[in-house]
C-alpha cells in the first residue's frame, strides 16, 4: 500500500514539474517574441497623454495612413498591448500612372493585385509612378504597399506637378516616402532598382482623406511608444475593442525617430540587410559582383541552364540535370577528377579479388591438411 502511495506521489510531482517547466519555457519564448516585435520596426515615437486616474481608452488622432502597420508598446511592463484603428470620414481617390500607363491595380484598395516592373538584369532600371488627384491636395508622403519579401527600390526621387524637387535622389530605406507638405494635384515618384519591383498599392498621405484613430487602453502612470514601418511579416494581430469616442481621451505623437532596436530584414541570413544585399534570397556574405551589374555572382546564371551559380554544381558549363556521378559536389560536365577510388584505380578491385581468392585457397589447404580423426 505504501509503495502504491509513494508511486502516485512521485508521478504527481513529476507531472507538476513538467507543467511548470513547459509554462516557464512558453513564458520565456513569449517574452522573447515581444522583444523581437520591436526589432521589426524602423521608426518609433513616444505617445503623450493626459494624466489618467483609471484605465482609459486613448485615441491618437490624425495618424498618417502610412502607419497602418503601427503597434503600441507599453514601456512600463515591457509588452506589446492591443491597439486598433477606428475610421471616420471619407478617403479621397487618386489615380496612379506607371511609365505613362494607367495602373488601376495600384489604387484599387486591394493588396491581392500587384504590378511587376522588371529589369534587364544588367543596369539600374527606372520606374516612374505618377499619383494624380482630382483637385490639388496637401500631400506629405507616399506609401508603397509591397508583398512580403519583395525587394525595395534602391533610389527614389520625388517631384510635384510643377516639377519642383520634393526629394532629391536618395537611397530608399523603407516603403514609406515622406517629404515636406506640399499642395499639388500630382506627385511624381521616380524609383531606380536593380531587382524586379513588385507593388500592390500606392497610398498617398493627403488631407481630406479618411481620418484614422489609433486606439488603445492606457493604464495610469504607464508610458507608451508607437512603433511603425515594419519591414517584414509575421506579427500576429491582437483582439480589438469597441469604445465610443465620447469615452476616449486624446493622445499625441511626436516626430518619428529611428528605432535603435531595429534589425533590418535579412531573408537569406547572410548578415547583409536586404536593402543592401545584391542577392537578397541567396547567401553571399562577400557580395561579390564580378561584372559590376549590381547583381551578386551567387544569384547570376552564368551558363544559362536556369540554375543560379550558388546552386549550380557546374556554374560555367550548362548542365540542367546536375548529374554528379562521384558525388563530390562537382557536376560531371566539368569534373576532371574521378573521386571514386575504385574507378580511379581499377586494379584495386582485381587486387582485392586476388587476395580474397588466396585467402580462401589458404583456408582450404589448412582444412585438407588437418588429420582426420576416425570416429
Amino acid at each position: 500500500m505504501m509503495k502504491t502511495i509513494f508511486s502516485l506521489t512521485t508521478i504527481a510531482i513529476v507531472s507538476v514539474c513538467s507543467v511548470l517547466g513547459v509554462h516557464a519555457v512558453y513564458a520565456a519564448k513569449k517574452d522573447q517574441q515581444e522583444h523581437d516585435v520591436r526589432t521589426r520596426f524602423a521608426f518609433m515615437t513616444p505617445i503623450s497623454m493626459p494624466h489618467l486616474r483609471m484605465p482609459t481608452a486613448v485615441r491618437i488622432e490624425d495618424v498618417p495612413r502610412v502607419f497602418v502597420d503601427a503597434i503600441v508598446y507599453d514601456d512600463t511592463i515591457h509588452k506589446r498591448i492591443p491597439s486598433w484603428w477606428d475610421f471616420y470620414a471619407e478617403t479621397p481617390s487618386w489615380d496612379v500612372d506607371a511609365d505613362g500607363m494607367r495602373r488601376e491595380a495600384l489604387s484599387d484598395g486591394s493588396v491581392e493585385t500587384t504590378v511587376t516592373f522588371g529589369t534587364d538584369g544588367v543596369t539600374l532600371s527606372t520606374t516612374t509612378l505618377v499619383v494624380r488627384f482630382d483637385a490639388p491636395k496637401e500631400v506629405s508622403g507616399i506609401q508603397l504597399e509591397m508583398p512580403p519579401h519583395s525587394a525595395l527600390p534602391d533610389y527614389v526621387t520625388v517631384h510635384d506637378a510643377q516639377g519642383n524637387v520634393l526629394i532629391a535622389r536618395t537611397q530608399m530605406r523603407g516603403a514609406y516616402i515622406t517629404f515636406p507638405l506640399v499642395s499639388t494635384k500630382e506627385v511624381r515618384v521616380t524609383l531606380e532598382h536593380y531587382q524586379p519591383l513588385v507593388i500592390a498599392e500606392v497610398i498617398a498621405e493627403a488631407t481630406g482623406q479618411q481620418q484614422r484613430f489609433l486606439t488603445f487602453i492606457a493604464q495610469p502612470d504607464h508610458h507608451y511608444t508607437l512603433y511603425a514601418s515594419k519591414d517584414r511579416v509575421g506579427i500576429s494581430p491582437m483582439e480589438r475593442g469597441s469604445i465610443p469616442p465620447a469615452k476616449q481621451q486624446i493622445g499625441r505623437i511626436d516626430a518619428l525617430v529611428e528605432n535603435p532596436l531595429f534589425v533590418p530584414r535579412d531573408v537569406d541570413g547572410d548578415g547583409v540587410p536586404d536593402k543592401d544585399d545584391n542577392c537578397p534570397h541567396i547567401k553571399n556574405r562577400d557580395q561579390q559582383d564580378s561584372d559590376g551589374n549590381g547583381k551578386g555572382d551567387a544569384c547570376e546564371d552564368t551558363d544559362g541552364d536556369s540554375i543560379v551559380n550558388a546552386m549550380d554544381n557546374c556554374p560555367t558549363i550548362p548542365n540542367a540535370l546536375q548529374r554528379d556521378t562521384d558525388r563530390d559536389g562537382i557536376g560531371d560536365a566539368c569534373d576532371t577528377t574521378e573521386n571514386r577510388i575504385t574507378e580511379r584505380h581499377p586494379w584495386l578491385v582485381w587486387g582485392a579479388l586476388a587476395v580474397t581468392a588466396l585467402a580462401l585457397l589458404g583456408m582450404l589447404i589448412i582444412v585438407l591438411r588437418q588429420p582426420r580423426t576416425d570416429q
